[in-house]
């Protein structure tokens, strides 16, 4: 690039609080066995156009600047307009730049100061030789920021050791069923979530299996075909004795002849609503949010995509 866009470019980028790391020795010594001493090494790079038209000679500068200790390489490059103007000279910049930067194993990034300097014709291959082309030197370096700043973030979610992608489905076309709550505390369990002492009790053996529990104790009726036991007077909570244990599985016998009763947890700090659900596009995704009776009134939840850290 010119000294002018060198200097536009330094500029901008601290402004973005993009650093340009200052050149290697082996990158001067390169870079120098190039250009010569009529060129003043620095980052960023004013190499003149004593080589201009040298496809080698440019590719040897390139290469040498590409090795350096910075993440990503711009290549500031103005094409003239195709339909009036020889651009073979501009096509072998952006060839040794494309050929250099491959070579090296590195990012480099072909920009113009303005959309109509780098038509569709010259972008393309460029970016099939794996050189991002990019209109406008504040957009180039408002979107290596935003590369930047994800590239950091994934950083730190594998420095959280997050948990691993989601595995297909074993059985992707098997049938779906609900589970009662008693099945679904077993499975819990099993995955080291603690769930309340509880057993599984007939109308006829409620008011035994209650006092072996121990009062206060919650009677809840057990049917997978009832997904919101409140809401058709399916649970009744800090049950005392035995009379109410009565009562309560009297109340609820037109639903189900099985119940659940559970030993009454203690008041909790926070009730909260877990959901995790498949879907077909995006895998895994968690809900969470505010629990309790109340959660479908607050509708107070958030959905993640896993795999996710917090």
């Amino acid at each position: 690039c010119s000294g002018g866009e060198a200097a536009i470019v330094a500029d901008r980028a601290a402004a973005h609080g993009l650093t340009m790391p200052p050149l290697l020795p082996e990158q001067a010594a390169n870079l120098h066995a190039v250009l010569g001493d009529r060129v003043a090494l620095s980052n960023p790079l004013d190499y003149h156009t004593y080589i201009w038209d040298d496809e080698e000679a440019q590719y040897g500068c390139f290469h040498a600047m590409l090795g350096g200790a910075q993440e990503v390489t711009l290549k500031i490059l103005d094409f003239p307009r195709l339909d009036i103007c020889d651009p073979a000279a501009w096509v072998k910049t952006g060839r040794a730049f494309a050929r250099a930067a491959a070579d090296r194993g590195a990012r480099g990034v072909v920009v113009a100061t303005m959309p109509e300097n780098l038509p569709e014709a010259v972008a393309e291959p460029l970016l099939a030789a794996g050189v991002a082309p990019m209109w406008g030197i504040e957009e180039c370096l408002v979107a290596i920021r935003g590369a930047a700043h994800i590239y950091a973030a994934q950083q730190a979610v594998a420095a959280k050791q997050a948990l691993a992608s989601p595995t297909p489905l074993a059985y992707p076309n098997a049938p779906i069923h609900t589970l009662n709550e008693a099945d679904s505390k077993s499975l819990l369990e099993q995955f080291g979530i603690p769930t309340p002492k509880r057993a599984v009790a007939t109308g006829e053996n409620a008011v035994e299996t209650a006092v072996s529990l121990g009062f206060p104790v919650v009677v809840k009726v057990l049917s997978s075909d009832i997904v919101h036991k409140s809401d058709v007077g399916g649970v009744v909570v800090n049950v005392r004795d035995e009379v109410g244990v009565k009562t309560a599985v009297s109340a609820m016998s037109h639903l189900s002849n099985q119940f659940l009763i559970e030993q009454m947890a203690t008041k909790p700090i926070v009730e909260m609503i877990l959901g995790l659900t498949r879907d077909p596009q995006f895998g895994l995704a968690l809900v969470i949010g505010a629990g309790g009776i109340l959660v479908e009134l607050f509708q107070d939840s958030q959905t993640l995509l896993l795999p996710t850290s917090r």
